[in-house]
């Protein structure tokens, strides 16, 4: 692949802080996928991505109604506002890679959760698939909100695309028992089925609790509160015991994830609390809770895998703001067979007026450019802080979502910001997955790389940037000392 140059400018050090709730609200958009009414299955664009904070009431008639705006995500009201237009750089060529200057040397200690995690390269999420809660009963979900069920032919386009990783979020609730708590068979047995084609392929799969964080009248939820504390604790013990048998036998290339963004849903604090606050205290202290009943769920079950195999946990809302916060802390993990299995999930949509911010709000740009630090700076302060907490003391990080939405068609922009964002990310030791919901059309958000109708890569762009600068080799900036 051919490298194209930028005009070379000194990484400036970043100097304004925003605040931690505007921070925060980049962290939203691989939840609550929903339908969008301009787009439908058979358009072969599949559904609409977007963010609700409705009611459960409200939000069951999401596969007709228009899609709700969140107060989580309306513009920080410390952003910079949106940039001025400016010449608009070169459409790149077929292959050609962005070049960025050289990455100032940090340290990543040599640990065997940090050699994981630099194994898993780099990532791609099968958003709105396994996830969809809505629109369909029984197997039907899966292609509910996409338009068309997953092939093998799509994983393996996945893996011969140069991605290593990938991720499967699954809501369960709408396939259990609300007696039992049993999982239906079929739905099981389904997911079973497209990992075995993952890691047949080649790939690291992660799976997860994905959209089971809304309450509901069957008790099927998990929700960080002390009212809900003891029903949530049954349902995460319940699903991930007997996802943990399922795949009882399968080796340390399947991740388990135990939960995704949980948080308050619904009300004011779902995306932002302060967290010493008593609410904010409660909000952590839940997920520390749940992150360990997880974990010792999935050990308890007992075979050799499972008591080897790396786990992921989230913070509050999985924002880096609360996971950097005193107040949260890592499960410990006495029933595991070695040390340090325990790897720490991140979402970050960051710089948001970028990477997430909707066309419409005011602080929204479509423009990132290498060359400027304002549009470095909110993803260079959120890795500085996570690799002090957590790599620097040997734990593996993965950015299990990220991405940036398509607007006036930036493919220019988002291409910088893929291969910054992902350089950046493996400079600090981390691995990211990029948030795919198979979105390509209309006014939400657009997040799709690939179509899995006939498996095209719409934007190789992107795609080249973001495999390119997950491998070690092409890293800018001097091999990492081991600490």
């Amino acid at each position: 692949m051919k490298k194209t140059g930028h005009l070379t400018k000194t990484m400036q050090k970043a100097v304004s802080v925003m605040l931690a709730g505007a921070l925060c609200m980049s962290t939203l958009a691989g939840c609550d996928k929903k339908p969008d009414t301009e787009t439908t299955a058979a358009a072969a664009t599949t559904a609409q991505a977007g963010e609700t904070t409705a009611s459960p009431a409200e939000s069951s008639a999401e596969s007709t109604a228009a899609v709700t705006t969140p107060v989580a995500t309306k513009a920080p009201t410390t952003a910079a506002p949106t940039q001025a237009p400016t010449t608009a750089a070169p459409e790149l060529k077929e292959g050609e890679i962005i070049e960025l200057d050289p990455f100032p040397e940090v340290k990543i200690p040599d640990t065997e959760a940090i050699r994981f995690v630099k194994n898993l390269e780099v990532g791609w999420n099968l958003g709105n698939t396994f996830d969809a809660y809505s629109g369909g009963t029984g197997l039907d979900l899966e292609s509910a909100w996409v338009g068309i069920k997953t092939s093998q032919k799509l994983i393996q386009t996945v893996y011969d695309a140069g991605f290593r990783t990938v991720r499967i979020p699954v809501s369960w609730h709408g396939h259990m028992d609300a007696e039992t708590q049993k999982i239906d068979e079929a739905w099981l047995n389904r997911v079973k089925e497209v990992v075995d084609w993952s890691l047949d392929a080649g790939l690291y799969v992660i799976i997860n609790i994905h959209h089971d964080n809304e309450k509901n009248d069957k008790g099927l939820y998990l929700y960080p509160s002390y009212d809900e504390l003891e029903n949530s604790k049954k349902y995460v013990t319940s699903v991930w015991s007997q996802v943990a048998e399922a795949f009882a036998d399968y080796d340390e290339r399947l991740v388990f994830e135990t939960m995704n963004e949980p948080r308050q849903v619904g009300t004011d604090h779902e995306w932002w609390v302060a967290a010493a606050s008593e609410v904010g205290k409660e909000c952590i202290d839940c997920v520390n809770q749940l992150n360990q009943t997880c974990v010792d769920a999935i050990r308890a079950q007992g075979s050799e895998a499972n008591r080897k195999r790396y786990i992921l946990v989230p913070g509050y809302c999985a924002s880096p703001d609360f996971e950097v916060t005193a107040a949260f802390q890592l499960p410990t993990d006495a029933q595991a067979l070695k040390e340090n299995l325990i790897l720490l999930s991140v979402h970050a949509y960051r710089p948001y007026n970028f990477a997430l911010a909707g066309e419409s709000e005011k602080s929204s740009t479509d423009q990132f450019t290498i060359t400027k630090a304002s549009d470095r700076r909110d993803i260079d302060d959120f890795l500085k802080s996570v690799h002090a907490k957590f790599v620097l003391q040997g734990v593996g990080c993965v950015i299990t979502e990220y991405g940036a939405r398509l607007k006036n068609d930036n493919d220019r922009a988002r291409a910088e910001f893929a291969a910054y964002y992902v350089a950046a990310a493996r400079n600090y030791g981390m691995t990211t997955v990029w948030w795919d919901n198979h979105v390509f059309s209309g006014s939400g958000e657009i997040f799709g790389l690939i179509n899995r109708r006939n498996c095209n890569i719409l934007y190789p762009s992107i795609v080249d940037q973001l495999i390119y600068y997950s491998k070690p080799e092409n890293a800018p900036v001097a091999e990492n000392k081991a600490a």
